[in-house]
């Protein structure tokens, strides 16, 4: 049972996450002044300090937590200091650290299954398949944009700018396309090239099931789907919505990969794989291996966007992906930056990051830990190569 303590601790957690830092310190620092070394209160006073930049004070919060009250959080939030502090091979450390404790705490997470998965959608995805495959009527509703690419490739940053538009209701992370999938149940993916409209009838009603739950009743927009990970559902995505388009968020690789080696992930079939940049690296090159093939066997509009663009000057981006949805342009967007810090709760790891100005701080960051990344470079050259990040050169 939680004591009073721990709620106070625990409102100060929730209103750190919503992005409301002085209720969040104040909260804090009540709990601390009754338990100096309370692990949560000490993470989120903590957390406060970082984001206001006093990177001494928020270790100090966090030195005042006893060994053995200690938790993986603590040591990640060291990590993320010490990594803004410049202390990159102390903060990779840390890092690793902490991603070891999580994997000690959830043994029994399956590794081999998002392997497995994308391995038999490989197997299946040729050009010869595809041409194999029965006609089927059109939907009768319009086709959301699907968002995707790969976790940390700047989607999140994409989605609330275009949130911003009047026209557009983006669905963050929702997995609609997991329930069509699990519609068809065994018939995904070999019988997708014999699919009756029973069963297409099914799995979009499925779909539109779980978007529905998620978009105001009187909105007739358009629906962007922003799940970076769909990049390996593109395959079935096409065959319910034939006239559907996506954007592929892309970012350097070496990038995206330390990037997700230095989120706290609790461990699940597929962020278990962050817990290395050995194992991120072998993920990233297995969807977006997939995600190559599926662009070339499949018919579907595809608009790249990239991550260093898109902080670099984000107005030509946005007016190319509108123009892409058919959408105009609409002055709201500017005022996106607002819009998102008064949102309340963002439910992806860059809650804290996309509050803030855009800034160029990410681009490049692979560089403060090149001896790392050569570790995984043959892994992920192929696609720095294949992506045009070839020329790989300080930013």
């Amino acid at each position: 049972m939680r004591t009073p303590l721990d709620q106070l601790a625990r409102l100060a957690s929730e209103h750190e996450q919503h992005n409301r830092l002085q209720p969040a310190l104040a909260c804090a620092k009540q709990a601390l002044s009754q338990d100096p070394g309370h692990p949560l209160a000490s993470l989120v006073a903590a957390r406060c300090a970082r984001r206001a930049g006093a990177l001494e004070q928020a270790l100090g919060h966090l030195d005042q937590v006893g060994h053995a009250r200690r938790e993986p959080a603590h040591t990640h939030e060291s990590a993320r200091i010490l990594d803004k502090q410049g202390q990159h091979t102390k903060a990779l450390e840390a890092f690793a650290q902490a991603n070891a404790a999580l994997r000690a705490e959830h043994p029994d997470v399956d590794r081999s299954l998002m392997p497995r998965f994308i391995a038999h959608i490989t197997d299946c995805f040729t050009e010869d398949w595809v041409k194999t495959w029965t006609p089927l009527p059109a939907s009768p509703r319009p086709a959301p944009l699907f968002m995707v690419g790969f976790n940390r490739s700047g989607t999140t940053l994409l989605d609330r700018i275009l949130d911003a538009h009047p026209q557009v209701h983006v669905l963050e992370e929702v997995a609609a396309i997991d329930q069509a999938r699990r519609t068809l149940g065994a018939l995904y993916p070999r019988g997708l090239a014999d699919l009756e409209p029973v069963q297409l009838q099914a799995a979009r009603e499925a779909y539109f099931a779980v978007v529905d739950a998620h978009i105001p009743d009187d909105f007739d927009g358009l629906v962007v789907d922003k799940l970076p990970l769909s990049t390996i559902a593109l395959g079935l995505i096409h065959r319910l919505f034939p006239s559907a388009k996506a954007v592929f968020s892309l970012r350097h690789p070496a990038d995206v990969v330390l990037s997700n080696f230095m989120q706290h992930y609790t461990p699940n079939p597929i962020t278990c794989h962050f817990d290395s940049l050995k194992s991120a690296a072998k993920l990233y090159a297995q969807v977006m291996g997939l995600g190559c093939q599926l662009r070339q066997v499949l018919p579907m509009p595809i608009l790249e966007i990239r991550y260093e663009d898109l902080v670099e000057d984000w107005e030509p981006e946005m007016r190319r992906l509108l123009e892409f949805a058919a959408l105009p342009w609409d002055d709201e967007i500017r005022g996106y930056l607002a819009r998102t810090q008064n949102q309340g709760q963002i439910g992806t790891p860059s809650y804290d990051q996309v509050v803030e100005p855009i800034h160029r701080r990410a681009v490049g960051r692979r560089h403060n830990y090149a001896q790392a990344i050569a570790h995984v470079a043959d892994v992920l050259q192929p696609y720095i190569d294949a992506f045009g990040y070839g020329t790989d050169k300080p930013d």
